[in-house]
């Protein structure tokens, strides 16, 4: 059982010129190619900062779900589920 995040933004989205951070955490039992189970985490956050491009709102919504994802690695590995590099999927 392996922790999989996809992770989205929406550039602009916002007033005052912000943008949304958007993300799913889920678990699967194929490393390889991870499939969308049901939801562990659903992570949908507006971006403190002002991104200047919707790539650097993307790295934004990157960093806030690799952020949440790090305490269900520790749990799931004290639960005795060993994880391997999480795979983030992004588009």
């Amino acid at each position: 059982m392996i922790l999989v995040v996809h992770s989205d933004a929406l550039y602009l989205s916002e007033t005052k010129a912000r943008s949304r951070a958007g993300g799913h955490i889920s678990l699967s039992e194929n490393n390889e190619y991870p499939n969308n189970n049901g939801a562990v985490l659903t992570i949908s956050q507006i971006i403190k900062a002002v991104m200047s491009s919707a790539a650097e709102a993307k790295l934004g919504a990157l960093y806030i779900n690799s952020r949440d994802a790090i305490p269900q690695r520790h749990l799931l590995e004290e639960l005795g589920h060993p994880q391997p590099p999480t795979p983030i999927q992004v588009d």
